[in-house]
Order: C-alpha cells, then sequence, then structure tokens
C-alpha cells in the first residue's frame, strides 16, 4: 500500500472495468445484479476459481471507487517513482 493509501492494482482494476462494462450503470446496480452480470458473462465452461476471480475483481473495483471518492489517490509522476524503484532491484 502506498503513502495514501492506494493499492497501484486497484487503479488498473477500475481502468479495466471502464474498458469492460459501463460504470455509470453499473454503480446504478445491487451488489447481487452486478455478480448475477458477472456470472452471466463468463463462458459456460469456467470452473469455480474463475467465478471467484470475477467477484474478487468487482470487490476491487468498488474498494478503488471508494478510494477514488476519499481523495486517496496517486498521481502519474508519483506512480512512475514508485514504479521505477520497485524495478531497480
Amino acid at each position: 500500500m502506498g503513502e495514501l493509501g492506494v493499492r497501484p492494482r486497484k487503479l488498473l482494476l477500475l481502468r479495466h472495468l471502464a474498458i469492460r462494462y459501463d460504470l455509470c450503470y453499473i454503480s446504478r446496480m445491487s451488489v447481487k445484479e452486478q455478480v448475477l452480470q458477472a456470472i452471466n458473462r463468463l463462458p459456460d465452461d469456467i470452473d469455480y476459481r474463475d467465478v471467484t476471480d470475477e467477484i474478487a475483481f468487482l470487490a476491487a473495483v468498488r474498494e478503488a471507487e471508494r478510494d477514488i471518492e476519499d481523495g486517496r489517490l496517486v498521481s502519474n509522476e508519483q506512480m512512475k517513482t514508485r514504479i521505477a524503484e520497485w524495478t531497480k532491484n
């Protein structure tokens, strides 16, 4: 977790969600509706792990949305600096 309490992975997941789903529509849906819709989008030959991964993804996106709403953000420059520090080893 970063200095502002934001996990970089959550922001990447949110970006992925924006591409994958209609965020405005999802924000008006209940958790149950979101999960059912996500399961219905998955292929028929999935296993339990695929379902849990999809639900975990939706939960991570909601957590990222809360971080954004609460102002816990990391700028692109801050993130570039962090990534450079992580990858220099």
